[in-house]
């Protein structure tokens, strides 16, 4: 499957004394291409401390507790520019940082 779409889920994000946040939820592979499964996760981290969630969901109208965890960094004074891909038939994703205590996250995006 070629790379057609590109989501930002989480845009420039430098720590700035909250330590928890959460990008916007995005379309994943499944929502517009029906039965896609591979998506590919790039990140771009500067110097960041935090444990980083990529979650998805299965659901059309996502709530609190119809996310989960489907790939997870863990950041101590990280400086990284990666991808990985991640196979799932997901509806939604988004991107979350906890305990977020320095750096700047450049980006971290999906593509499918």
């Amino acid at each position: 499957m070629s790379q057609i779409t590109t989501q930002i889920l989480l845009p420039q994000t430098t720590y700035s004394s909250i330590s928890t946040v959460t990008g916007d939820k995005k379309p994943a592979a499944n929502y517009f291409l029906g039965n896609r499964d591979k998506q590919t996760l790039y990140w771009n981290l500067s110097g960041v401390t935090g444990k980083i969630s990529i979650q998805a969901s299965l659901v059309e109208n996502p709530s609190g507790t119809d996310w989960f965890t489907v790939y997870r960094i863990d950041a101590n004074n990280l400086t990284q520019i990666n991808y990985e891909n991640i196979i799932g038939n997901f509806v939604w994703m988004r991107a979350q940082i906890n305990l977020f205590t320095q750096g700047t996250i450049q980006s971290i995006k999906v593509s499918y």
